[in-house]
């Protein structure tokens, strides 16, 4: 009897054990619902299976996401819904995970959880769109930031050149100002949070300044009777002008400049387009590219990008010109000194001038010359024009001609020896023919030819090759004739 009992209280214990043990895979290893203690978020998923799980989220989600966020600086603020700004989470993907991470999570902790004694929090990362941030700092920078002003040069009329003081600049600091913000999804109530501003220095101080001497200078001359043109690089000089490098960078044309659009001033002149003189967008602009070009040369920068014209032009000798097509041709040079310079552009009187300031330690002795090779001589062609009166004749188009020349730069030790030559370029400018118009012959006088060519009695240019002269037999392009070089003033 005894053992009978017994049999009958070890199968009870034994039922009873098999019964916890299934209620317990089935309670914490094989639940179709949330254990308590669970949240997602901010966001208590107690009892949910995952499709209730994921639908309470979402409510919770959107009405979080309706929170303001203002960005704040003093008298300044910028506001902005907190969905406008995040990256929407795929919640029913989250909710799956943490699912998974739920059958995976140990015993003792899931004992915990059903007993109340421990939360479980599963967060949504808190992540931004990234156009959107660039819009805002955009906004933000458009109102706070300022740029810093280096310290300049000014030539007075009685006290020669002065130095005035630099001025600190400011920017948002983006890292800064979105570290404020929250790293992950919870219940927010509205958010505030600061703009962190950065000071900014200018490159070069007052003191930089004094140490610095003219490195190189050069000068072009222009035609002021050219209105438009003449305005056109007075705006690109002003542009330029105090630009500070700081040692080892580089100077870009087009970057400093900035677009040539009506919207910013630049009117149209002549410019070279496709191997011809035509009206364009900011005509004259390559004189001031050109001028910089010569004074980096002479200041002993390292060129690194630089283009000749398709045409040879007056304001600088051959090879010593920089053409710039914005977005397309640019015209850079590198400041290889220790020491930050500082250049100086100014345009009046039809003289155009940039002058390199920078520690004289870098002061060298160069000079620039150029040797022509090849002068290619232009065609020149008469049409027929019924339509113009008998015997009217119009030149169309000037002939210029053509060339193939190098440029070289020449440094010098203190007794003016050569001791190191460079060659800068080999250029190719392109002839224009000349093009008359021509109205029927008087009556007479010659035989009427029908429409179309026109025979002419003119003595054609032909090629002439120049001696391949090295580098003792170069000419310097101070010595050039008058008029050796034959041009129009243009882009």
């Amino acid at each position: 009897m005894e053992i009978k009992k017994h049999f009958i209280v070890s199968g009870m214990i034994l039922v009873m054990i098999i019964a916890l043990i299934g209620w317990g895979y089935k309670v914490f290893f094989a639940f179709d619902s949330f254990l308590p203690g669970v949240r997602i978020a901010s966001v208590a998923v107690k009892g949910l299976d995952a499709r209730e799980a994921t639908a309470k989220t979402e409510e919770w989600f959107a009405a979080a996401g309706n929170v303001p966020v203002t960005f704040t600086s003093e008298d300044y603020s910028y506001e902005i819904g907190l969905k406008e700004l995040c990256v929407k989470p795929d919640i029913a993907q989250l909710v799956g995970e943490v699912w998974e991470q739920e059958r995976q999570r140990g015993l003792k902790s899931k004992v915990l959880s059903v007993s109340g004694g421990q939360i479980i929090d599963y967060p949504i990362k808190l992540s931004y769109e990234p156009e959107i941030t660039q819009n805002i700092v955009e906004e933000m920078g458009e109102a706070l930031n300022r740029d810093f002003v280096n310290a300049s040069l000014e030539v007075d009329s009685k006290d020669g050149l002065k130095i005035l003081p630099g001025v600190p600049g400011q920017k948002v600091d983006v890292d800064a100002t979105f570290a404020g913000m929250p790293s992950q999804w919870e219940d927010f109530n509205a958010l505030t949070v600061p703009i962190v501003l950065k000071k900014t220095e200018p490159v070069v101080d007052e003191e930089q300044l004094k140490v610095m001497g003219e490195l190189g200078a050069f000068t072009t001359w222009y035609n002021t009777g050219e209105v438009d043109r003449s305005h056109n690089l007075t705006l690109a000089a002003r542009a330029i002008n105090s630009t500070a490098i700081p040692p080892g960078e580089e100077f870009s044309f087009n970057r400093t400049v900035g677009e040539r659009s009506y919207a910013r001033g630049y009117r149209d002149a002549l410019i070279i387009n496709n191997g011809l003189f035509e009206p364009g967008l900011g005509g004259g602009i390559c004189q001031v590219s050109s001028t910089i070009y010569n004074a980096a040369l002479l200041a002993g920068m390292e060129i690194t990008e630089r283009h000749n014209h398709a045409l040879a032009v007056a304001y600088v000798p051959l090879s010593r010109d920089a053409t710039v097509t914005y977005g397309i041709q640019d015209f850079k040079f590198k400041n290889n000194t220790r020491y930050p310079i500082y250049i100086r552009s100014a345009a009046g009187s039809g003289g155009l001038t940039v002058n390199i300031y920078g520690h004289l330690d870098f002061k060298q002795n160069i000079s620039i010359n150029h040797v022509v090779d090849q002068v290619i001589g232009f065609e020149e062609f008469t049409q027929m024009k019924n339509d113009l009166d008998p015997g009217t004749v119009i030149i169309e188009q000037k002939g210029q001609t053509g060339y193939r020349s190098r440029a070289f730069r020449n440094f010098s030790d203190k007794k003016g020896q050569i001791i190191k030559t460079e060659q800068l370029s080999t250029d190719y400018y392109k002839p224009v023919n000349k093009i008359i118009f021509a109205g029927p012959a008087l009556p007479g006088t010659e035989e009427d030819f029908p429409a179309g060519e026109r025979p002419i009695d003119v003595e054609r240019p032909i090629d002439v090759e120049m001696p391949d002269a090295g580098p003792e037999g170069y000419t310097t392009d101070e010595n050039i004739a008058d008029g050796e070089e034959a041009a129009i003033f243009i882009d």
